[in-house]
């Protein structure tokens, strides 16, 4: 009775495609004015899968939980742009992604002196590898990028009620290290701490609850932002993300 094990898998494919179909007036320098209509076709598959683990033991006012999760994102892009008019494939592109990530937590809850307590830690790493093969005419451009995250990180939350009013207040530290592979081999480790506090109190007699509270979050950009190979769905539109951005705080 004091003991919870679970598990957990999934599994999801998506396979998408996309066409376009675009006609282009223009005129030369001696003003003579004509038409073109090219074409492209994306086509995009998405498998991904977790399995995740979460074991919790309780013993009087105390308990332990510990989970561990780990993940992988594949994603194919294929693209092919085509003038119509002549009848010809100018332009082909591969892009190929491959993304895994593990967290690993422990938690300790107990209550003292009326004060319910969690104290814990967290790790997370995460790695993306990913490729682009280009051939416009007849010539090809290879590239290739990797990127690692390592999040370290230690919590401590307090909770308190007394009648109407509830206290709340948390701290977490955390350290991060990024390593990226481009052109050029870069790293680099940030240190945070991030707060959060509360309080709120309710008026039961005019049924009105008061609430004031703060937190300090953080925001990481996620992998279609990172990825430099993002492709464009026909001829104007092009989204390319950038492997140095950097996380957002948040108030």
């Amino acid at each position: 009775p004091n003991t919870t094990v679970a598990l957990r898998g999934a599994y999801s494919w998506m396979l998408g495609a996309y066409r376009d179909r675009s006609a282009f007036l223009y005129e030369n320098a001696a003003g003579n004015k004509g038409t073109s209509t090219t074409g492209s076709l994306l086509k995009h598959v998405i498998p991904s899968g977790e399995l995740s683990a979460v074991a919790s033991v309780a013993s009087g006012s105390v308990r332990f939980s510990s989970e561990a999760r780990t993940s992988f994102v594949e994603e194919d892009v294929r693209g092919a742009w085509s003038d119509e008019d002549a009848g010809y494939r100018y332009m082909t592109s591969v892009m190929a992604s491959r993304q895994r990530e593990t967290v690993v937590r422990n938690d300790l809850a107990l209550r003292v002196a009326g004060v319910a307590v969690d104290v814990g830690h967290e790790s997370r790493l995460r790695t993306v590898n990913a490729s682009h093969d280009a051939t416009h005419f007849d010539a090809t451009a290879s590239s290739a990028y990797r990127y690692e995250l390592d999040v370290h990180a230690g919590y401590l939350t307090a909770r308190r009620s007394i009648g109407g009013l509830r206290a709340d207040a948390g701290l977490r530290a955390e350290v991060d290290r990024t390593r990226i592979q481009l052109e050029t081999a870069s790293a680099r480790t940030v240190a945070r701490l991030f707060l959060s506090i509360s309080g709120e109190w309710i008026d039961a007699r005019r049924a009105l609850m008061y609430r004031l509270a703060y937190s300090r979050g953080i925001n990481r950009p996620g992998s279609a932002m990172l990825n430099p190979f993002s492709m464009g769905r026909d001829e104007v539109d092009e989204i390319v993300g950038s492997p140095s951005l950097s996380a957002e705080g948040s108030d």
